[in-house]
């Protein structure tokens, strides 16, 4: 027997390194704390991890944490209708060779979910997909790219080992859709708050790319005219149109503050400092944003996102299906101490029972051995 190695494709170079002034999103912070997780599960000789990243004009292999960090390609680079052979699938493919997995990883729909599965077939090792976005297996990610891409994702979906849901909707979706049974792993998420709150006059919370059709930020403002008395926070960045378009817009509301983008350990401390947490997200897989407050022991009230009806079954905010309702939802929840504390102390309950992060990386590694065992070679369990 001897030791698993495993690799995850996912771009958590601009997680660790901030000052690139990259956006990143809740998959990568999601990967990386899973990745550091799985280390502590199972340390030294029982496991090594590295990753695959983007090329930022780092060196070819790095290493932090304990991981190495091949360097893959610019995703900017190449020629339109050729990068998918070069740039993409071949520098793709030498970044996984040197990594000298026994089992890949990759989440989010993408091209790169089909060039991982390819590599993985080339190299005869097992690859695990990670549904992030319930895009990703209703359909519409197919419906907005073109053939090339949906071929490539179809590709990697089929040749998947194993893949893995953050949801029951999610699981059913694959099914319906695509025809494959989905593994359900919650979300990495650790407790952070000692105990429950009250509410303390401290800002409404907001976090995401401002550039992003799916978190849609015009909703933010229309919320925040409508309740001159509350202070808004606006926490992320963006392409540089997006960040100026958004404050413009933003022109005349003196009770939002925009923050701009911070590095991931930062956000936790306007967590911290915000009564609330309010998302206006069109579709998620399960939002970071929401997890990330509920372990802080901060409610939640959102537009339209409730992961298999988690904020309405636990009592961790409301679901309000309208900015009118949002309006509503926090004025009832910021205007009653009791019922903010009750809602406060089940979103800490929640995080501790459903999204452990030991739970997940044990989970995970069960799956990362059973596909790697498959092919033969028996790994320390």
């Amino acid at each position: 027997m001897r030791r698993l190695r495993i690799c995850f494709v996912a771009d958590v170079y601009p997680v660790l390194h901030p000052e690139l002034g990259v956006t990143f999103g809740g998959a990568e912070v999601q990967v990386l704390q899973l990745a550091r997780t799985l280390a502590c599960l199972a340390p030294g000789p029982l496991l090594e991890i590295s990753f695959v990243v983007a090329d930022h004009g780092q060196r070819e292999v790095e290493e932090a944490e304990g991981f190495e960090f091949h360097r893959s390609y610019r995703p900017d680079e190449g020629v339109r209708g050729l990068r998918l052979i070069h740039p993409r699938a071949s520098r793709l493919g030498f970044a996984m060779t040197r990594a000298r997995a026994d089992v890949y990883y990759q989440r989010c729909a993408g091209t790169a979910t089909g060039l991982v599965a390819l590599g993985c077939l080339l190299h005869r090792r097992p690859f695990v997909f990670a549904v992030a976005n319930d895009r990703d297996v209703d359909l519409s990610f197919e419906a907005d790219h073109g053939p090339a891409h949906r071929a490539l994702y179809r590709l990697g979906l089929a040749r998947a080992s194993r893949i893995v849901v953050q949801t029951g909707h999610q699981a059913r979706l694959l099914a319906a859709n695509h025809g494959r049974r989905g593994a359900l792993v919650r979300s990495v998420c650790p407790v952070r708050a000692s105990g429950p709150r009250r509410p303390s006059g401290a800002p409404v919370l907001w976090v995401g790319a401002l550039d992003s059709a799916k978190k849609r930020p015009e909703l933010l403002l229309s919320l925040a005219r409508s309740l001159p008395g509350r202070t808004f926070r606006v926490v992320g960045g963006g392409e540089p149109d997006a960040v100026r378009s958004f404050r413009e817009k933003m022109h005349g509301l003196a009770n939002v503050e925009f923050v701009g983008p911070v590095a991931w350990e930062r956000v936790l401390e306007f967590y911290r400092e915000s009564d609330l947490v309010v998302t206006t997200s069109a579709h998620e897989g399960f939002s970071n944003v929401l997890l990330e407050g509920w372990s802080c022991g901060v409610p939640s009230v959102s537009l339209e996102h409730d992961p298999d009806g988690t904020i309405e079954r636990f009592g961790l905010g409301a679901r309000s299906g309208s900015v009118p309702a949002m309006r509503e939802d926090i004025e009832r929840l910021l205007g009653s101490p009791d019922r903010y504390e009750r809602a406060s102390a089940a979103a800490i309950d929640y995080v501790r029972r459903h999204h452990a992060p030991e739970a997940a990386a044990e989970a995970y590694r069960r799956i990362f051995l059973a596909v790697a065992n498959r092919r033969g070679t028996r790994h320390v369990s």
